[in-house]
């Protein structure tokens, strides 16, 4: 359940121009602060940083709706661009198979596919040294207790980066953790 807000916070966010509606429950941004926001995202500024220089605090919104604003402007955006014959996150969301024999497409489609094949295992690359950070970290510092915790931290900073292809459940099976654990480490935020 999310957060509600309290008098003072409604009054703090009615002064910031991007702010189109807020009562207890919801807060309704302007189209200028989704273009301003979007412009910032694509340079892969972390979100909570583009919301404090957009006027908001991040601790007041929380982190619920953050994630839940930045999955509905992705979707509608990349639909957007999807339109204009870019490549979409929802055409790469699975892992692109191992056995592709490039030479029987046509080149516009094989460049295409190894692109996409690219892009994920870059991405894949860049995950797996980050959790194997932790685990050698984890390991020779004597850190072991906090190795799932940082695993999950690792995914969530993955799942939000612009260019993202790669899925949750992917990531929590490539980490060794679950998705449930992910999740209700996700809810327990506020009691970090």
């Amino acid at each position: 359940m999310r957060t509600l807000f309290t008098q003072e916070e409604i009054a703090l966010l009615e002064k910031n121009n991007y702010t189109h509606l807020v009562s207890k429950s919801m807060l309704k941004f302007t189209d200028d602060f989704k273009d301003d926001f979007w412009r910032l995202y694509l340079t892969d500024l972390p979100v909570k940083e583009i919301f404090r220089m957009l006027g908001y605090d991040p601790e007041v919104i929380g982190t619920k709706r953050i994630d839940g604003f930045v999955y509905n402007l992705r979707k509608a955006r990349l639909t957007d661009e999807q339109r204009i014959g870019s490549i979409s996150r929802a055409s790469k969301v699975r892992r692109p198979p191992a056995d592709v024999n490039y030479s029987e497409m046509k080149s516009k489609e094989a460049i295409k596919a190894m692109e996409i094949e690219l892009t994920y295992l870059r991405q894949e690359v860049d995950f797996l040294k980050k959790t194997l950070f932790f685990i050698t970290s984890g390991q020779q510092g004597g850190r072991i207790m906090k190795i799932d915790s940082n695993k999950f931290a690792i995914i969530h900073d993955i799942i939000n980066t612009p260019g993202n292809v790669l899925r949750i459940d992917e990531l929590c099976k490539t980490a060794g953790v679950s998705r449930s654990g992910y999740y209700n480490w996700l809810k327990s935020e506020d009691k970090r």
